[in-house]
């Protein structure tokens, strides 16, 4: 448990796998709990995740870019879903919790779709979202 946001002692030199680990060791959590949380989240709310989504590039391969609903709601489910396919891009801290956007390298060139995950001090994850650029 931390009370602040500095208590995670993050460094701007910290790679992805150590921000992990300082998590892990202050928090109890890990980003493989988080990239559960936001394959959950896709797969229960789908449709909300494809509100404004009007085509995908798999892996940044525009030759192969899905533009029907369904090969989309496939490609989200069986591939964006994967805890490989996301990658850290911040850390911060609001309204009193802390804040981790993950970016999916599935899709497009691999920034245009992102989850966040809504954490508490004390390691509870509050809420956990994601959503794809128009």
């Amino acid at each position: 448990m931390i009370t602040e946001f500095e208590d995670l002692g993050l460094l701007e030199k910290d790679t992805p796998e150590d921000i992990d680990k300082k998590i892990q060791e202050k928090l109890g959590l890990s980003f493989n709990m988080m990239y559960e949380k936001l394959s959950n989240y896709i797969n229960h709310h789908i449709d909300d995740v494809m509100v404004g989504m009007i085509n995908i590039a798999p892996y940044e391969d525009y030759e192969e870019l899905i533009e029907d609903h369904y090969g989309m709601v496939n490609f989200l489910k069986t591939e964006v879903v994967k805890g490989e396919n996301w990658k850290l891009d911040m850390v911060d801290s609001r309204n009193g919790s802390l804040h981790f956007r993950f970016l999916s390298t599935a899709v497009d060139d691999g920034t245009t779709f992102k989850g966040v995950v809504v954490v508490s001090f004390s390691g509870k994850i509050l809420h956990t979202f994601c959503f794809g650029d128009a």
